[in-house]
């Protein structure tokens, strides 16, 4: 099953998922417009009443809302997988774990799209081996900006901190005796 089509499953079917993930993903980070559109119904849903839609509420949405055939029809399509697919409930470790990865890889490469480099593939251009120098830097810098905004940090950077505070306390103890 492809990533979208699990968080998109899990944004419906678990609460404490969409509550760690919404604020966090994007319309574009979904290239399918009929994902697109279930993403969106999704996003407006849960800003309003603070809560995942049911499937079925999700349905109702695609047919009262005005869109064009083509998208209606993918994005029935994507519930259609949806439904076929969802057995129970994965582990949210493991869920968060692996949409932090999609998205991180979304954001970059739509970042590579901005600047020019649409015609590079996505596993390319997330590949240290495939990447020149420059391409690596800015990719590294995206990295850092986006657990930046999670609240992520480095398990060597959280070490650093600790022992910086630990030696400001110890000097601080010093001085005072």
């Amino acid at each position: 099953m492809r990533s979208e089509i699990t968080i998109l499953s899990n944004l419906i079917h678990n609460d404490e998922y969409t509550k760690q993930v919404l604020p966090f993903l994007e319309k574009d980070f979904f290239d399918d417009p009929g994902e697109q559109k279930i993403y969106e119904i999704i996003h407006k849903f849960v800003v309003k009443y603070n809560k995942p839609p049911t499937k079925e509420a999700v349905l109702v949405e695609l047919d009262i809302q005005e869109m064009s055939e083509s998208i209606h029809k993918a994005a029935s399509t994507v519930m259609e997988i949806i439904e076929k697919s969802f057995e129970k409930l994965p582990d949210i470790n493991w869920l968060i774990h692996m949409s932090e990865a999609w998205g991180q890889e979304k954001k970059i490469f739509n970042e590579a799209k901005k600047d020019g480099f649409d015609t590079v593939p996505l596993k390319a251009v997330l590949r240290e081996e495939a990447l020149d120098k420059d391409i690596r830097i800015a990719r590294n810098q995206k990295i850092a900006e986006y657990k930046h905004h999670l609240g992520i940090k480095d398990l060597f950077e959280e070490i650093g901190e600790q022992e910086e505070n630990f030696h400001t306390e110890e000097d601080a103890d010093e001085e005072a005796a």
